[in-house]
């Protein structure tokens, strides 16, 4: 319902003509990608190793996305975007994934 709530808000002021297409369209695509992602984890649940790859994928990309606006909008408030501020946090993840992999396990 959020996700239709926001659409609503963003065709809010648009023509017909563009509206009426995304208002199918949105939905239609998430429909999609709910059925490509399930598909795509039935077929790699057989295989773990892939399906740990996949999920690690995801969760390295959603963790990307959500620092990176928080970094958009902690410059937002006038200060310079730098870029070795972005190069810190990801080498920081880097290094902790890593780290994660050769940490003893007991």
């Amino acid at each position: 319902s959020f996700l239709g709530l926001t659409l609503a808000t963003a065709l809010q002021g648009q023509s017909a003509k563009k509206a009426i297409p995304a208002a199918f369209l949105g939905p239609l695509a998430i429909l999609g990608g709910a059925a490509i992602g399930g598909f795509m984890a039935y077929q790699l649940g057989h295989d773990p190793v892939l399906l740990v790859g996949m999920l690690s994928f995801g969760t390295s990309a959603l963790l990307f996305m959500v620092a990176e606006e928080l970094l958009l909008e902690a410059h937002e408030g006038g200060g310079e975007h730098l870029w070795w501020v972005d190069l810190q946090l990801y080498t920081g993840f880097f290094a902790s994934v890593v780290a994660g992999k050769f940490a003893p396990t007991s």
